[in-house]
C-alpha cells in the first residue's frame, strides 16, 4: 500500500538509473537509438540491474552490460558492433523520511568494449549524491549532483572530466501511469563548455503486483554545444522487473 509520494511505485521507478535515492531489486532491459550531431548513429541493447545487500534496502550493487547492435562514427564512417563499456556501481541510502530522502553512489565504467567504435577506452569513476522531495501528493522532485573523472584514456585523448547537476520531476497520474521530465546539465572541463539535455518519459505499471513496468522516452539537446558536439536526438524504452 502506498503511504506517501516517496513510496509510490510509479514515482520510485521514474528514470530510476538517474536517481540513487530508492534502492530495490530489479533487472531492466533497455533499448535506445541515438543520433549524434556529426550524423553518426548508434543502436544498442543494455541489461541493467540492482541488487540490495542489506536489510531495509539501504545498500545496493548495480550493473550495466551494453551490447551495440550497430554504431557508425568517425573518419571514414567507421562501423562497429558488440559489447560496450560495462558499469558497476555501489549505492547507499543516507537517510529517508516522509518528506526527504538522500543517497550517495559511486559508479565505475570499464573499457570492456570489443570494438573502439562502441567504447570510450576509459576507466571512469562517477561520484553522485541525490535527493528526493515530494512537492505534492503525486509529484516528486529529484536532484542529483555528480562528478565524472576519467582515470585512464586512449593515447593522445583526454579523459572524461565533467560536473553534472540534474533535476528530475516525476508525476503520477494514476496508480499505473506516470511521467517524468529530466533536465540534465554538464560542465565539460576539457572543452570549457556547458551542455544541457531534456528528457521526457512515461511510466506504465504492467501488472497488479507492481513488478513489471515499461518506460518509453525521448531526449533532445537544449543548447548549441550539446547539439554540435554530442547528442542530436535519442529515443528508447526501459522494460523493468522488480523482484
Amino acid at each position: 500500500m502506498v503511504s506517501g509520494p516517496l513510496d509510490n511505485p510509479i514515482l520510485r521507478q521514474a528514470d530510476q538509473d538517474q536517481v540513487p535515492n530508492d534502492l530495490f531489486n530489479r533487472i531492466t532491459f533497455k533499448y535506445d537509438h541515438t543520433t549524434i550531431s556529426s550524423g553518426s548513429q548508434r543502436e544498442r541493447l543494455r541489461v541493467a540491474g540492482e541488487q540490495t545487500l542489506s536489510q531495509g534496502d539501504r545498500i545496493a550493487l548495480g550493473y550495466e552490460i551494453p551490447f551495440f547492435i550497430q554504431a557508425h562514427s568517425g573518419p571514414g564512417d567507421q562501423r562497429g558492433r558488440g559489447l560496450g563499456d560495462m558499469k558497476l556501481s555501489f549505492s547507499g541510502v543516507l537517510g529517508k523520511g516522509e518528506k526527504f530522502s538522500n543517497a550517495a553512489k559511486v559508479e565505475f565504467t570499464f573499457p570492456s568494449a570489443s570494438d573502439p567504435t562502441v567504447g570510450g577506452g576509459q576507466n571512469i569513476v562517477k561520484l553522485a549524491w541525490g535527493f528526493s522531495r515530494p512537492l505534492a501528493s503525486r509529484t516528486v522532485l529529484n536532484g542529483i549532483l555528480a562528478y565524472n573523472k576519467g582515470l585512464t584514456a586512449r593515447p593522445g585523448a583526454k579523459g572524461d572530466n565533467s560536473f553534472e547537476p540534474e533535476a528530475v520531476l516525476a508525476q503520477a497520474f494514476s496508480e499505473s501511469v506516470g511521467a517524468f521530465l529530466d533536465w540534465d546539465t554538464y560542465q565539460d572541463f576539457n572543452a570549457g563548455r556547458f551542455g544541457q539535455t531534456l528528457k521526457f518519459g512515461l511510466e506504465f505499471q504492467l501488472d497488479r503486483s507492481e513488478r513489471w513496468s515499461l518506460s518509453p522516452y525521448a531526449q533532445f539537446p537544449l543548447n548549441h554545444f550539446t547539439s554540435s558536439n554530442n547528442l542530436k536526438s535519442e529515443a528508447g524504452f526501459d522494460l523493468s522487473y522488480r523482484y
